[in-house]
């Protein structure tokens, strides 16, 4: 079971579940994290809540954010997402465990759609962003 919680997030990669407190409040809510960089004041992640709603920069640091789980240990979360590359537009139709995730790609004047592999964290930052 990778299912895990650290209250440590200095580690984070886009794509984790994670617990953060939604717009510094007193209350925890699970997303992931679709966003990381380094800001004046350190680390910070933007966040996309189960619910939908989508903070930017929160601290990545123990009194804002506790992992959870590690996203490219359990990929299901991408699946059905859509993914584009150049005039190619796909969707996610297949993951694995730290593995690849396949892509289905629909050509015009193609009848037959065509499915190519990309890195689990190539595919994690696109569909976050």
């Amino acid at each position: 079971n990778d299912v895990f919680y650290n209250r440590d997030p200095s580690k984070a990669l886009v794509g984790d579940l994670v617990q953060a407190m939604f717009q510094r409040g007193a209350k925890w809510f699970t997303g992931r994290i679709a966003h990381i960089r380094t800001s004046t004041k350190g680390p910070v992640c933007d966040i996309l809540y189960e619910d939908g709603d989508y903070e930017l920069a929160v601290p990545l640091a123990e009194s804002h954010v506790h992992l959870l789980q590690r996203g490219w240990c359990h990929p299901q979360w991408l699946l059905g997402l859509p993914y584009s590359q150049k005039k190619w537009a796909g969707t996610v139709t297949g993951v694995e465990a730290k593995g690849p995730v396949k892509i289905t790609y629909q050509i015009k004047g193609k009848s037959e759609p065509f499915c190519k592999t990309r890195a689990y964290a190539i595919v994690a930052n696109y569909v976050m962003s």
